[in-house]
């Protein structure tokens, strides 16, 4: 899985059988805040494949070292 980082924030790509809280969890950001940063309802149902925008400093090194990345161009 290919993870762009770019300070602190990174795009995710959903898994299946991955949930919004659980993703929210995992990255230490409320379902709120991930709901609002993709333009979701926070009862939204995410699907294989959909790509959210993730904003996490605390988690941006650690999915940076955790998992194959590539940079974006800026």
């Amino acid at each position: 899985m290919a993870v762009n980082v770019t300070a602190g924030q990174f795009t995710y790509i959903v898994k299946r059988g991955d949930t919004l809280s659980g993703i929210a969890q995992k990255y230490d950001v409320s379902v709120t805040a991930l709901a609002e940063r993709n333009g979701l309802s926070r009862n939204h149902h995410v699907m294989t494949g959909q790509k959210l925008i993730i904003f996490s400093p605390k988690n941006a090194a650690t999915a940076s070292s955790s998992m194959p990345l590539s940079r974006q161009a800026g």
